[in-house]
């Protein structure tokens, strides 16, 4: 039975609904828009497939309202979707006949949707939970246009660092960029305007192409061979300069400066592009302090 029940209509769950409706093997049957909303059991039992879509601290309330007797889940697969959190969360579905599993899209999804999407297409969905689930959700995947990776209960909360890293983690990144970009801005337009290409938004163009070679690079090369810049060729000169400026103009990178060039010195010694002693000096540079009055920004 491949009708589908989608509880949790939000960023995710709406992406999932439009994208399985997409599909000709799968069809969303029933959704709950949130937690709140008054569930039709019968209208669940009608389906073999249940996925919760809503906030992780929402689960819990799920499967309690789902462990009365008016659901029949013998034999429906029931999934979550936190990247957090294993199957151990829906473990007590298992005891009425469901085969549970987590369902994690390795994707972000910003915005609530309400027409055809394809954020599934081409991507990675990290899976766990019994034999019978795992096989369900790799069929799902592949209906969705993606693939799957199978994770152990102990590294879902690893693979799930690795995505917030990769997803939020690297919007802080570069919103870096973007407050250095609205200082230049400020620096060369006065008090008239901004200088054209160095926007709140549109300074991303700047960097763009930069940023997707090097990400190229990383693919093709991994990361410590796509390394460039001046710590990577020992260019201590330039470091000293960035760190006075930094000092100067804006204190509040510093800390973030002299943390990422500690990580960079560590890829530019297994390139072998620098050598231990020049790290040591590279390092007694960036652990200086100097700060004499520290701006909130």
């Amino acid at each position: 039975m491949n009708k589908i029940c989608i509880i949790g209509l939000g960023k995710l769950g709406s992406h999932l609904y439009y994208s399985l409706n997409k599909t000709a093997k799968y069809n969303v049957h029933y959704t709950v828009k949130n937690s709140r909303t008054k569930t039709k059991p019968d209208k669940i039992n009608e389906c073999g497939i249940i996925f919760i879509c809503t906030p992780d601290s929402i689960i819990n309330r799920v499967v309690n309202e789902l462990k009365k007797k008016a659901y029949n889940l013998d034999k429906k697969y029931i999934y979550h979707t936190s990247g957090a959190f294993d199957s151990d969360l829906l473990k007590y579905l298992e005891d009425k006949g469901a085969y549970t599993g987590s369902f994690h899209p390795v994707q972000t999804f910003e915005t609530r949707i309400t027409s055809r999407n394809d954020r599934f297409k081409n991507i990675f969905i990290a899976i766990e939970g019994s034999p019978q689930a795992l096989k369900k959700a790799e069929e799902i995947s592949s209906a969705l246009g993606a693939s799957t990776v199978t994770l152990s209960k102990k590294d879902k909360l690893l693979h799930h660092i690795n995505s917030v890293i990769a997803s939020n983690y690297l919007i802080s990144f570069l919103h870096q960029i973007e407050k250095v970009s609205l200082l230049i801005s400020g620096i060369y337009s006065g008090k008239k305007g901004r200088l054209n290409g160095f926007k709140k938004c549109s300074f991303f163009n700047i960097y763009k192409p930069l940023i997707e070679q090097t990400l190229k690079n990383i693919d093709s090369k991994g990361t410590a061979s796509s390394l460039t810049g001046p710590i990577a060729r020992n260019d201590i000169k330039t470091i000293i300069a960035h760190l006075s400026t930094i000092r100067e103009k804006i204190p509040w990178l510093l800390p973030f400066y002299s943390l990422m060039g500690t990580e960079a010195i560590k890829l530019a010694l297994k390139k072998k592009s620098i050598k231990e002693p020049d790290a040591k000096n590279l390092l007694k540079e960036l652990n200086k302090t100097g700060l004499t009055k520290r701006k909130r920004n």
